[in-house]
């Protein structure tokens, strides 16, 4: 079954059931690296790319369709909430 959604969108519904779980962590940091840029264990073949940023850049790239999964929108949210306490 497919239906028109807003400005030529489409939705297309699943007739099944999807199970997923995803765990996200907040954890400050205190550095970035021995190059600022890479991080992770070498030896666990762990390649973790950083992209440093305010969390006010980060929600402008949500606003204008930059980031769009929205397990990162949700932390970005998140992390907002977390600001005004």
């Amino acid at each position: 079954m497919v239906a028109a959604f807003g400005k030529g969108g489409w939705i297309r519904f699943l007739l099944r059931t999807i199970t997923h779980e995803n765990f996200l962590y907040y954890a400050p940091v205190s550095s970035l690296g021995v190059d600022g840029l890479v991080g992770g264990l070498k030896d666990e073949g762990e390649n973790i790319q950083k992209n440093v940023m305010s969390v006010d850049e980060a929600l402008e790239m949500v606003r204008v369709g930059e980031i769009d999964d929205a397990k990162t929108i949700l932390a970005l949210l998140w992390l907002k909430d977390q600001r005004k306490k």
